[in-house]
């Protein structure tokens, strides 16, 4: 059976739209744009939206589902990585530190606009979750292994005050991120465990 492992990244709902945008600038633009609807305005953004006839969703909906790829620096588990794939590489020009981004997928995006049934929403009614789940075991492995990776989701709960950061890999989660602090892969029994729970088990 494949691996299937993810990270999963709280935000305050508050920032939603934040995150977002801060996915959006790590994305491989899809095109075309995918149109999000709410009552005051709307939001293309550049990504695949999975099961949605009109090329539009709302932005109320519970979940919202979309496949990309992320742009991630390379380091030697991406290099690795890339030279046991037979599709094309698309490689970014060197940023002003020398530093090559490389585009990684398929990654599947599920933002959980209110929490799922199977995690606990009493103390956590003001979350959303981005989940970032890989399609099998070669890409699994590859969210395991590289710092790089884990490095650019640190970077995104930094960039939009995220509340908690769980890499989940399936029998249980390491928690690298609550609150503003980083923690070297914390191992939580149960991957699924609320950042209230989270909280709880720090003693904070």
């Amino acid at each position: 059976m494949d691996l299937e492992f993810s990270y999963m990244l709280y935000f305050k709902r508050e920032h939603l739209w934040h995150a977002l945008q801060a996915v959006m600038d790590m994305t491989a633009p899809h095109q075309p744009p995918t149109q999000i609807l709410s009552p005051d305005h709307e939001l293309f953004v550049p990504l695949d939206a999975q099961s949605v006839q009109s090329g539009a969703i709302n932005f109320n909906d519970p979940i919202l589902y979309f496949t990309t790829s992320l742009y991630f620096p390379e380091d030697a588990a991406i290099q690795a990585y890339l030279g046991e794939q037979k599709e094309a590489v698309f490689r970014s020009p060197p940023d002003q530190a020398g530093i090559r981004r490389v585009s990684i997928g398929i990654i599947y995006l599920q933002i959980y606009t209110r929490l799922p049934w199977w995690i606990s929403v009493d103390k956590n009614e003001d979350l959303v979750l981005f989940d970032f789940a890989t399609p099998g075991t070669s890409l699994s492995l590859l969210f395991q292994e590289s710092p790089s990776i884990r490095k650019v989701f640190v970077e995104l709960l930094e960039k939009v005050s995220g509340v908690c950061g769980v890499f989940n890999q399936e029998d249980n989660g390491l928690l690298f991120w609550f609150n503003g602090q980083g923690y070297a892969d914390l191992e939580v029994e149960d991957p699924n465990t609320p950042p209230d729970e989270i909280e709880a088990l720090l003693g904070i």
